[in-house]
């Protein structure tokens, strides 16, 4: 049965909100029909991963475009916007807002222990969750009501996927809440915390396949955090 699963994962989209559209055009036409074909070799698809970087900036005008292409995709592959998975990408970050928040936890977060005590306090992390405002409003509303269970510390889930007889929980861990205007290459942070947080939920669920995803590569993590 897990042999048949069929998942269809898409990533780094990158909508702008303005700006000459013909190219933008022209890719996200090119995908929906090679999804299409996709999909009618290997239906049905059982649920969508969108790993990140839908938008270019963070800005809620992004995802209004991005909103048109997925409900637009979802049709062709036959899968509710309820049964898509999303994650943040850095593009999702809203860079201009709580820079200095960012900068200074920079400085601060250099150790799993520091890290740890951060995602313990939410008064802490508030306005670097907040950078990412735009995009969890985005997902709320496409996703219509997705039954997820969240990460103590806000940034990570975990929903199931019932394809009877199977649970399947799909994990997503936030590798993005530290991402700032520089290079962000080995700098980044998923945080020992998020990721026993969201074990523990996926233990509570005792599925039979569980599929993680987060946007960054682990090479891109903090050498500590890898």
């Amino acid at each position: 049965m897990i042999d048949r699963i069929t998942w269809l994962h898409v990533s780094d989209i990158h909508f702008r909100s303005s700006g000459d559209r013909f190219s933008e055009t022209v890719a996200c036409q090119a995908l929906l029909a090679d999804v299409a074909a996709r999909a009618d070799e290997h239906a049905p698809i059982s649920f969508v991963l969108v790993s990140g970087d839908i938008a270019y900036s963070g800005q809620p005008a992004e995802y209004e475009r991005a909103a048109e292409f997925l409900s637009e995709l979802s049709a062709r592959v036959s899968v509710e916007p309820s049964r898509f998975f999303f994650i943040p990408g850095n593009h999702d970050v809203d860079r201009g807002l709580h820079g200095f928040a960012q900068i200074g936890a920079k400085h601060v977060l250099t150790s799993q222990q520091a890290v740890d005590q951060a995602l313990g306090d939410p008064v802490r992390m508030a306005d670097l969750a907040d950078r990412q405002r735009a995009y969890r409003a985005f997902v709320e509303a496409f996703t219509g009501g997705q039954e997820r269970t969240e990460t103590p510390d806000g940034l990570g889930y975990v929903a199931t996927v019932q394809l009877e007889p199977l649970t399947v929980a799909v994990a997503g861990l936030n590798s993005a809440w530290m991402c700032g205007a520089e290079a962000d290459e080995k700098t980044l942070i998923i945080g020992e915390r998020q990721v026993i947080a969201a074990l523990e939920i996926v233990r509570d669920v005792d599925p039979q396949l569980v599929v993680a995803m987060a946007h960054h590569p682990l090479e891109w993590l903090t050498e500590w955090d890898q």
